[in-house]
């Protein structure tokens, strides 16, 4: 458990000096926060430490697209879709929508602004998050057909975390 707590900033590739300082911020909140534990309300029956001290050796940000399982969409009625391999989003299907009242774009990490101090796992992916994705609807648009998220974990993600937002 002692790497991740190693963790360096420096470690995500293709960052400005900003978007370093930021992170870092987050990422000293995070340490000084620690993982939720069952004193707090929202956590009460989910004892996070325990889950990362038996189950992870060398927790690491991988950020890698795994290409071993294609999946297949689901023919058995019309929908939208999105869909994501390991947290990344591959593709997307607004074929049944008006397009017109839906934005999906890649998530700009400049706009994260408010630091919520009291959320420790909020910190920790500001910090450490690689990839992301926003989907923007018009305000009292209603989807004409349903919206399936098809979300793939590869085998290779043994201790790895997945930080997308």
């Amino acid at each position: 458990m002692s790497n991740f707590y190693d963790f360096k900033i420096e470690n995500i590739k293709n960052l400005s000096l900003e978007e370093k300082n930021s992170r870092k911020k987050n990422l000293d909140l995070f340490f000084q926060n620690g993982f939720p534990n069952k004193k707090s309300e929202d956590w009460k029956f989910t004892d996070l430490n325990t889950i990362l001290e038996k189950n992870f050796n060398n927790i690491v940000n991988k950020d890698f697209i795994s290409e071993d399982k294609k999946i297949k969409i689901i023919e058995e009625f019309k929908h939208n879709f999105i869909f994501l391999v390991d947290g990344k989003l591959i593709s997307n299907s607004f074929d049944h929508e008006d397009k017109n009242n839906l934005t999906i774009k890649k998530y700009n990490y400049k706009n994260e602004v408010k630091l919520d101090k009291q959320n420790s796992l909020t910190l920790l992916n500001n910090a450490l998050a690689t990839g992301g994705f926003t989907l923007e609807v018009s305000k009292n648009y209603k989807f004409i057909k349903p919206l399936v998220i098809y979300n793939y974990f590869s085998k290779n993600l043994k201790e790895s975390i997945i930080n997308n937002k």
